[in-house]
């Protein structure tokens, strides 16, 4: 059941991580191999906010460059923009050794910004490769994806 929350969430656009604009429908977009309307650029996540909280939907098969996180930094989670950024991974099926770097890039320029970041939404194996890796040292990982149900039926 959807909360009010939820509703407000699934009402609102999501960006594009790269120029913010309004992307059509996720389900038309899978396999993501559709670019942006407004730039041009692959998406590699879903951007959505809601309130001081930045959404981040990641996509499989798709890993940003650093200037596509230093672009999403500065149009999203300069300091006071955002209180935390929550990262939902529940899309990814795995996830190799880039996409580990773009994450603790992603944590460092957030916590710079005065922010938080947290990591929702894994799958057993993307877990494993934390676990193994002893990222939950470094990253704050979370079990609950309650704030990523509007997510859910873009995977579908």
């Amino acid at each position: 059941m959807n909360t009010t929350a939820d509703i407000d969430l699934v009402d609102t656009c999501c960006e594009c991580p790269t120029c913010g604009h309004c992307l059509p429908d996720q389900r038309a977009l899978f396999p993501f191999d559709d670019p942006c309307p407004g730039c041009g650029a692959l998406p590699w996540c879903c951007v959505a906010r809601e309130q001081d909280t930045l959404l981040l939907a990641m996509w499989p098969k798709r890993t940003p460059t650093l200037e596509e996180l230093d672009r999403l930094m500065e149009r999203h989670v300069r300091p006071g923009a955002a209180g935390r950024v929550i990262c939902d991974l529940s899309a990814l099926d795995c996830i190799d050794s880039l996409q580990v770097a773009r994450l603790i890039s992603l944590q460092q320029r957030v916590r710079s910004a005065a922010a938080r970041l947290r990591l929702r939404g894994m799958r057993p194996l993307v877990r494993q490769v934390f676990s193994q890796l002893k990222l939950q040292r470094i990253l704050l990982i979370e079990d609950d994806t309650s704030d990523c149900r509007w997510l859910e039926e873009s995977y579908e």
